[in-house]
C-alpha cells in the first residue's frame, strides 16, 4: 500500500514545478510582444519611406510632362534657356583636376566632379536667375553686386563639396573646398557674367510664362528622354544596379515603381543625375505671407534671446493666412527630415507618440499619375517613351508604338526581366493620355494644370491673366 504522506506530497511537487513554466511562458509573451512592437516600427518607417518614394516618383512624373510642354509650346525659348545652362555647365567644367591625386584615382576624381558637385552647382547658379532679388542683382551691374553673388556661390560650393565623402565612399576625400576643384575668382566671374547676361531675358520670360512660378530655369531645362527611365526601370526590376549604401535592407526594399530611383546607375547616370542628385522636381509652391525658417539658415532671436536647432513657422495675424495647408506640410516634411537625421539610431517612447500623432498623419500626399499603391508607372512611362519617339521626328504614331514596343522586348530580352512590353495598341492610348497632358485643348485643364494652379482661369505655359494668384486657392495638397 501506498504511503499517505508521499501521495499527499505528489501534487505539491506538480504545484512546485509550475512556477518556472508560468515565467518561460511570460518571458515568451515579452518577446513575442517585443518582436510585434518590432515589426510595426519597421512598418511605420516602411509606411513613411513608401509614401516619400510615391510623392517623389509622382512629382517627377508631373515634372517631366511640364518640361515636355515647355519644350512642346514654347521651343524657341525651351532651346536659348538650355543654351543659358549649357554655358554655365561648360564653364564649370574648365578647371583641372587636383593634381594631388595620384593616377589611379583621377578617373574617380573626375567623376566626383561631373556627377554630384556640378549638376548641384548649376543649379544653384541658375536659382539666381528665379528669385527676383537675385536678378536685381544681376541686373545692377555695380561691382558690389557681382562680388556679392560670387561669393554666395563660393559659399554654396563648398556646402556641397562638404557632402561629396558621405555619398561617395569609395574615394577618400578629406575637407575639400572649392580650390580643390579650381573654382578661382576667374571662374567665378564668369559664371556671374554669364548669369547677368541672362537677367534680362529671364526676367521678360518670368512674366511672360508662368511655368517659373513653380519650377526653376535649371528645373523647366531639365529633360530626362522616356527610354532613359524605361530602361532604368528594368534594370532595376532585375536587381542587375545595386541600391544606394544609404538604404536600410531590412526596413526598406522599395517598391516596383520607385526601385529605379534608388540604384546606383541612376544616381550616377549623366542625364538622370540631373534629376536626382537635386530637388528640380519639387514644385516651388510658397505662401505669400507664411514663412518657414530654419535656425541652421536664418539668425533666429525673439525678446534678445537667440534659438538654435529650431523650426519656427511665422503665421500673419493681420492678413488671412495664405496657402496655410501646404505650409503645415511643409512643416511636417522639414520635422521629419531633421529629426529622422537626429534620431535615427535612439528612438524613444516620444519617437512613436510623434509617429502616432494627428498631425502626422494626416495630410498625406494625394498622387496625380499613380496610384496610392504606386500602380500605373509603367503605363505612364510608355505613354513618354512614344510621344518622345513621335515628337520632331519623322515616324507616325503607329510606327513609334512599334518602335518603343520593339525597344522595351529587347530590354526585357537582354535583362531577362519580368516586365513584358505593352502592344503598341495599348501603347497607341497611353500616348492619347500623355499628349493630352503635354499638348491640351485649351479649353480644358489637364491633371497638371488642375495639379499646379493658383487660381481657375490658369493654364501652364503663356500668362494669359492679369490678376494676382488668389488667397489659398489651391484646392490639393501639393506636398
Amino acid at each position: 500500500m501506498t504511503h499517505p504522506t508521499k501521495r499527499a506530497t505528489e501534487p505539491s511537487k506538480k504545484r512546485d514545478a509550475e512556477p518556472p513554466a508560468s515565467q518561460a511562458s511570460e518571458k515568451q509573451g515579452a518577446e513575442a510582444e517585443e518582436k510585434k512592437n518590432d515589426a510595426h516600427k519597421v512598418a511605420k518607417k516602411r509606411d513613411h519611406i513608401t509614401e516619400e518614394d510615391l510623392r517623389r516618383v509622382d512629382l517627377m512624373l508631373i515634372h517631366q510632362h511640364i518640361v515636355r510642354r515647355f519644350r512642346v509650346r514654347q521651343p524657341k525659348d525651351f532651346e536659348k534657356l538650355l543654351g543659358i545652362r549649357t554655358k554655365l555647365a561648360e564653364t564649370l567644367q574648365q578647371r583641372k583636376v587636383l593634381e594631388t591625386f595620384k593616377k589611379d584615382q583621377l578617373e574617380e576624381a573626375d567623376y566626383v566632379w561631373y556627377y554630384y558637385p556640378l549638376n548641384r552647382l548649376l543649379s544653384s547658379c541658375m536659382h539666381y536667375l528665379n528669385t527676383q532679388n537675385g536678378i536685381d542683382q544681376l541686373l545692377k551691374g555695380t561691382s558690389e553686386s557681382r562680388q556679392s553673388i560670387q561669393q554666395k556661390i563660393k559659399d554654396e560650393f563648398e556646402v556641397i563639396i562638404s557632402t561629396v565623402p558621405a555619398i561617395f565612399t569609395n574615394f577618400t576625400f578629406t575637407k575639400l573646398t572649392s580650390s580643390d576643384f579650381c573654382l578661382t575668382d576667374e571662374l567665378l566671374f564668369k559664371l556671374t557674367n554669364i548669369l547677368a547676361q541672362s537677367a534680362k531675358y529671364i526676367n521678360t520670360l518670368r512674366e511672360r510664362l508662368n511655368y517659373f512660378r513653380y519650377y526653376s530655369p535649371y528645373a523647366m531645362t531639365t529633360f530626362v528622354p522616356g527610354h532613359l527611365l524605361y530602361r532604368q526601370y528594368i534594370l532595376a526590376s532585375t536587381k542587375s544596379s545595386p541600391f544606394q549604401d544609404d538604404l536600410d535592407e531590412l526596413s526598406h526594399q522599395p517598391d516596383h515603381y520607385a526601385q529605379w530611383m534608388h540604384t546606383q546607375n541612376s544616381f550616377n547616370d549623366p542625364v538622370l543625375s540631373a534629376l536626382l542628385q537635386t530637388t528640380c522636381y519639387e514644385p516651388q509652391i510658397t505662401s505669400s505671407n507664411i514663412q518657414l525658417l530654419d535656425s541652421s539658415q536664418h539668425k533666429l532671436t525673439i525678446g534678445g534671446f537667440e534659438f538654435n536647432d529650431r523650426l519656427v513657422l511665422v503665421i500673419p495675424k493681420h492678413q488671412i493666412p495664405d496657402k496655410i495647408d501646404a505650409s503645415l506640410i511643409n512643416l511636417r516634411r522639414a520635422l521629419v527630415q531633421v529629426l529622422d537625421e537626429g534620431y535615427r539610431e535612439n528612438k524613444n517612447d516620444r519617437w512613436e507618440h510623434w509617429e502616432e500623432s494627428r498631425f502626422m498623419n494626416t495630410g498625406h500626399y494625394s498622387p496625380v499619375f499613380l496610384t496610392q499603391n504606386g500602380k500605373a508607372f509603367s503605363k505612364v512611362l510608355a505613354g513618354l517613351c512614344v510621344f518622345d519617339e513621335a515628337y520632331g521626328s519623322d515616324l507616325s504614331i503607329i510606327d513609334a508604338c512599334a518602335k518603343v514596343e520593339k525597344m522595351v522586348g529587347n530590354l526585357k530580352k537582354t535583362y531577362d526581366a519580368t516586365i513584358y512590353p505593352f502592344p503598341a495598341k495599348t501603347l497607341g492610348t497611353y500616348y492619347q493620355e500623355t499628349n493630352k497632358e503635354i499638348n491640351p485643348d485649351d479649353s480644358k485643364h489637364q491633371r497638371i494644370d488642375s495639379f499646379l494652379r493658383t487660381f481657375p482661369d490658369i493654364f501652364l505655359g503663356e500668362n494669359r491673366s492679369k490678376k494676382p494668384p488668389l488667397s489659398g486657392g489651391n484646392k490639393r495638397s501639393i506636398r
